[in-house]
């Protein structure tokens, strides 16, 4: 029986993506504000985001990095490229927004509150490639689309 793309584990294909100059280049300054790893980086992009998000890395960190140049706003920015820029779906990244929002609220002061919020990011970043669960990850599971099969043929005549 054949072997269907969207079956196999595309981590080497997404893999190569991320090593393409630009997106390597983005990933390497990404990885160089939350403080760790590029690999560390690539794993959690690999895990989290499919292979279109990830070719689109350059123009979506351009554009994140334009808006919050030109626009100031109460969001942490490095939170914000996570959750909107490239679509991180974990309950932890969408948590630190509001983290970032309380401590502001609570009095603490604007640098104290993003580099909190910037260490948990990391340890979100890091956590995830300690955890093997890429397996299951897919929105697309190993027998969720249907196979074409032959149909059976008879000894006689058709």
């Amino acid at each position: 029986m054949p072997d269907f793309v969207y079956e196999k584990n595309l981590c080497g294909m997404k893999l190569n993506v991320l090593a393409c100059p630009n997106q390597d280049a983005c990933t390497a300054a990404i990885a160089e504000i939350i403080g760790v790893g590029k690999q560390v980086l690539r794993r959690f992009l690999i895990e989290q985001l499919d292979m279109a998000y990830l070719e689109n890395i350059p123009a979506r960190y351009d554009s994140w990095r334009k808006f919050y140049a030109e626009n100031k706003t109460d969001k942490l920015p490095i939170a914000a490229l996570f959750t909107d820029y490239l679509p991180v779906q974990t309950p932890e990244m969408a948590k630190v927004q509001g983290r970032y929002a309380a401590l502001i609220r609570s009095g603490t002061a604007k640098e104290d509150a993003e580099k909190e919020c910037i260490s948990l990011i990391a340890a979100i970043v890091s956590d995830a490639g300690n955890q093997h669960h890429t397996a299951g990850k897919s929105n697309l599971t190993k027998n969720s689309a249907p196979r074409y099969t032959a149909p059976e043929r008879t000894g006689g005549q058709e």
